[in-house]
């Protein structure tokens, strides 16, 4: 709006050099080009501050997209190691169980084992009774 009334401004002060004096004109012209100097500097400056708040906006939107990509390559990270240890968990289960199966066939085999050595003994003595 600022820009407006100064334009606005500009053109009352044009309409008075057309009928001012040559001197009043040359003050006025002198006048119109300080302002629009000024006003041109305005400008240009707002220019700057837009293009700088853009420019870091643009960090700001990249330091953003670089987070997010990290968080979720973490994410995905931890949802591998998550999965391979239940992998693990099951492989770890899994030998318990052919441990504990192992475990009672020694049990069994000790057990039969034991009692071959019973009834050999007593066949052995089943023999030496019949011989005798």
């Amino acid at each position: 709006m600022r820009e407006k009334e100064k334009m606005q401004k500009i053109e009352i002060d044009f309409e008075n050099l057309k009928r001012a004096s040559d001197a009043e004109k040359q003050q006025l012209k002198d006048a119109r080009s300080s302002e629009l100097g000024m006003l041109q500097s305005q400008l240009n400056e707002e220019r700057i501050t837009r293009m700088e708040k853009d420019m870091q906006l643009n960090e700001v939107k990249h330091a953003l997209e670089d987070t997010q990509r990290k968080r979720d390559e973490a994410k995905r990270a931890m949802q591998e190691a998550m999965k391979q240890m239940h992998e693990s968990e099951e492989k770890f289960h899994g030998m318990r169980n052919k441990i504990s199966d192992a475990k009672l066939l020694m049990n069994q085999n000790e057990k039969l084992h034991h009692e071959l050595n019973i009834e050999t003994d007593h066949r052995k003595e089943l023999i030496t009774n019949w011989r005798t």
